[in-house]
């Protein structure tokens, strides 16, 4: 069963065909793929639900994404959750992908 591995990573398909048909693993999605792929998903959730219905059931698949991202803290995920209108959801998703770009690019400059 891949069904619930899939949520939060629709990545996990096309990996597993290149795996099947070369034998080889395929690297994760950066934050940035992962990023704008969310983004993307919330956008259609919003289109198709409406904007009331569509924040509320965004934020289980949000928890989807963010569940392998580890440095997003706890805090960040209950703002994101608390959130009533799109807009708002959208603004506090890219504030926690840029926290974690900014991480990222100090965690460079230690090395």
């Amino acid at each position: 069963m891949i069904g619930r591995a899939a949520q939060g990573n629709p990545w996990l398909f096309n990996h597993i065909s290149h795996f099947l048909k070369t034998g080889k693993s395929l690297e994760k999605p950066t934050n940035s793929t992962i990023h704008s792929t969310l983004l993307s998903h919330l956008e259609q959730l919003y289109s198709f639900y409406g904007n009331v219905s569509g924040v509320r059931i965004a934020r289980k698949h949000i928890g989807w994404y963010f569940k392998n991202l580890e440095s997003i803290s706890q805090d960040t995920k209950n703002n994101i959750n608390q959130a009533t209108c799109p807009s708002r959801q959208l603004a506090l998703i890219n504030s926690a992908f840029n926290l974690l770009s900014t991480d990222r690019a100090a965690e460079y400059e230690r090395i």
